[in-house]
């Protein structure tokens, strides 16, 4: 269900595909399935993953070339020139004199982490950590430990590199080696640094981020989880002959949460100060954790249970004394976000809250002065997914100039500019031009800023401007020659009214022919979470081609976001508070529905319904409410929210005992005699997110209701089903359960 961000591109973007397929042009009529998961052409579609290097060097990483011919290279804004990353060739046979020819890579990828020298670059190759000096293009091995190293991290000065090994953080000294433990109470259970399953997956976005380095580089604020009290859900594995068991400690709802507490552990003596927050402070979550720029104050948000009351709290390093900084409250839920900036002198920052009802930035005093708005309005500021640092909203702060960069839903709800505005609210600017997305990443001494920049049907092109938006240089062309030949019809973008006047944004790709007076099937793909638009005017990779083979396969492929998945403002979501993936979200999706049915070229008895995590959830849902659906696909769905875990689910939903109402009702597997249409349910066993049980309980009580569905288990495949035999067979399930049951 299961967003983990904010805004979430279906599950299949992020996942590779591994056929050993060549990339050859192709006739019109040739778009193949083949050819969609094939990765070399995934990747030759894609931007280059890139990273600014302290001295405001691009590092770039080509995707267009194939495995072993990519290779790092080096973009001077200054000069414009590009240049290899090191002697890769040297760099290589460095490796192999360290672990042999055998186990050494194969090429030298994008690093983990880059010291604030910009000349050392680490890497973490078969559980170990290694050094790379790209001036004298050697490796130096780190660790050397039969247990692996996790969420390595240069400190700022460059000195220091932290780690977690066996739940325990340490720290290794760059020049010697010399290696610190700096906590020794770690179990299975007793985590130092690192994340339990539900901050990983839920408060965090999927970053193992459980420790900061203080910007003097002379401490480490960390969080310390005992997970000892949270469930254990089994992950069955039915190989080889005797099936083996891993456990995983996943809270459902309503159970017990990981207890965590945050502490400062300073270098030189490897003493921790832990944080006691004061008495009756309510807090279930500590989500956040940033120092402030003196290192002598740590900031942390946390939550209540509730999540209906964010408390940003200031601690003293030397005493621990704690102290309230601000408050955020609401009726419903507070969304987390990746938005706190603190200016110099560290007594002003700036803040996102969704007080208006919309996501706006405020510039907030620590010593308790007014608040400023410093954006407002009936549109959102708009998280920068994809950008290789924090998906923040914030892409700079010149506090010199007085004015922030953001990436805001302007002019259009489903765009993403960037603009300008003064920290006093005024002088809002335009800096990025053409519709559509643009993910801005600013150099780090804010000269430069790099932009990637795609719309519906055109892959992403990247683009080096000067801080005022001037253009400088074309870092990569779109590959949009690369679908030439296919001649593909782009989609359509608009909206259709809701019951009460609503405008829901949709999109649609129509059949590639459409013969007059002939009607056709048509496909509804949805996800239908808070807060979690399936439309933006982005590239959208693989979903983009798939939804262009059904459509030459004879299909109309539409989409409709509900109110509040759309992402145009808190007030939107708080509509389905205590009733998520339910009947709010289906009106509007109905209202969408009947849209396309009166489309002249649609048959309105042959409507298909799918999607994947929260979109299989929804899928369940509309058809069991429903009768406006021939059949559906359900991938990876929940059809029971007591199933799924406790920071999401009650985030929307309450706790199970406070809203025993709203969890029965928005249970498919309560709905299941009233099914309409075919069904197809197919689920990983190996799922850790959404997890078997769900497919499994469905499955019993369609039986039960005497319903026939289909249903497809992957064994040994996790949430995202993301290998290339099973992401094949999977995505040729459909084709065919499509073909027999709308084309019919």
């Amino acid at each position: 269900m299961i967003s983990l961000l904010p805004v979430r591109a279906p599950p299949w973007t992020a996942l590779p595909c591994f056929f050993a397929l060549s990339m050859l042009p192709l006739k019109a009529e040739d778009l193949t399935l083949e050819w969609i998961l094939n990765p070399e052409n995934t990747r030759a579609l894609a931007a280059p993953r890139l990273r600014w290097l302290p001295n405001e060097t691009l590092l770039l990483d080509g995707l267009a070339k194939p495995g072993t011919e990519r290779q790092l290279e080096l973009f001077d804004p200054r000069s414009m020139e590009r240049s290899p990353f090191g002697n890769p060739a040297k760099l290589l046979e460095s490796w192999k004199g360290l672990v042999g020819e055998s186990n050494a890579p194969k090429r030298v990828s994008m690093p983990l982490e880059i010291a604030s020298d910009g000349r050392h670059f680490l890497y973490d190759h078969r559980g170990d950590l290694y050094l790379v000096d790209a001036e004298a293009s050697g490796v130096r091995r780190i660790t050397n430990t039969e247990a692996s190293e996790g969420s390595p991290r240069f400190s700022p000065d460059g000195r220091w590199l932290a780690y977690v090994r066996d739940n325990d953080l340490h720290a290794s000294e760059v020049t010697s080696g010399r290696e610190r433990r700096l906590t020794r109470d770690a179990t299975a259970d007793r985590l130092n640094g690192t994340l339990s399953w539900l901050y990983w997956e839920e408060l965090m976005g999927r970053r193992d981020e459980g420790y900061w380095w203080s910007p003097d580089s002379s401490a480490l604020a960390y969080l310390q989880t005992d997970e000892s009290m949270v469930e254990r859900y089994p992950l069955v594995d039915h190989e080889p002959s005797m099936p083996a068991v891993q456990w995983q400690r996943y809270p459902k709802a309503g159970a017990m949460n990981p207890r965590v507490r945050a502490g400062i552990v300073e270098l030189s003596s490897g003493e921790t100060r832990w944080i006691e927050l004061p008495a009756g402070s309510e807090v279930e979550y500590i989500a956040r954790c940033r120092w402030l720029p003196d290192s002598r104050s740590l900031a942390l948000q946390t939550l209540n249970r509730a999540q209906n009351r964010l408390v940003l709290w200031i601690t003293d390093r030397a005493t621990g004394a704690t102290r309230q900084a601000h408050e955020e409250t609401s009726r419903t839920w507070i969304n987390l976000h990746d938005d706190l900036h603190f200016l110099p002198g560290g007594e002003r920052y700036l803040w996102v809250s969704e007080r208006s009802g919309h996501r706006h930035l405020h510039l907030q005093d620590l010593k308790g002065g007014p608040s400023v708005p410093v954006t407002s309005g009936e549109w959102v500021l708009r998280p920068a997914h994809g950008a290789e640092t924090y998906p923040g909203s914030v892409a700079w702060i010149d506090s010199a100039a007085g004015a922030v960069l953001l990436h805001a839903a302007l002019p259009s709800p489903i765009e993403s500019q960037l603009y300008q505005v003064k920290l006093d609210g005024e002088e809002k600017r335009r800096i990025t031009e053409g519709e559509g997305s643009h993910v801005v990443t600013v150099s780090p001494g804010g000269r430069y800023f790099v932009d990637a920049h795609s719309r519906s049907g055109v892959p992403p092109r990247v683009t080096l401007h000067r801080i005022d938006g001037s253009l400088l240089s074309v870092v990569h062309a779109s590959s949009s020659e690369k679908l030439a030949a296919f001649s593909l019809a782009s989609p359509q973008l608009f909206s259709v009214p809701a019951d009460d006047g609503t405008q829901l944004s949709a999109r649609l790709f129509r059949p590639s022919i459409i013969e007059e007076g002939r009607k056709y099937p048509a496909i509804v793909y949805l996800y239908a979470g808070p807060g979690s638009p399936a439309i933006g005017n982005r590239w959208d990779g693989i979903w983009y081609l798939w939804s262009q083979l059904l459509s030459r396969r004879g299909f109309a492929v539409f989409t409709v976001d509900p109110r509040s998945s759309s992402d145009q403002g808190k007030a939107k979501e708080d509509t389905v508070h205590r009733k998520s993936y339910g009947d709010g979200e289906l009106k509007d999706i109905l209202a969408g529905v009947r849209h396309l049915k009166s489309l002249p070229f649609v048959d309105p008895e042959r409507v298909g319904i799918w999607g994947w995590s929260g979109g299989g959830t929804t899928t369940i849902y509309a058809m069991t409410r429903s009768k406006e659906f021939r059949a559906g696909i359900a991938v990876a769905g929940v059809s029971d929210q007591r199933y799924y875990d406790t920071f999401y689910t009650e985030r929307y939903m309450g706790t199970p005992r406070e809203n025993e109402d709203g969890y029965r009702t928005t249970a498919s597997a309560f709905g299941v005699a009233n099914l309409h249409g075919r069904l197809l349910i197919a689920h990983g066993t190996a799922d850790d997110n959404v997890h078997l049980q769900n497919a499994m309980r469905l499955a019993h009580e369609l039986i039960a209701a005497g319903k026939q569905f289909d249903f497809m288990l992957y064994p040994r495949r996790n949430h995202g089903i993301g290998d290339a035999a099973a992401r094949e067979h999977l995505f040729r399930l459909m084709l065919d359960f499509w073909d027999r049951n709308l084309k019919g």
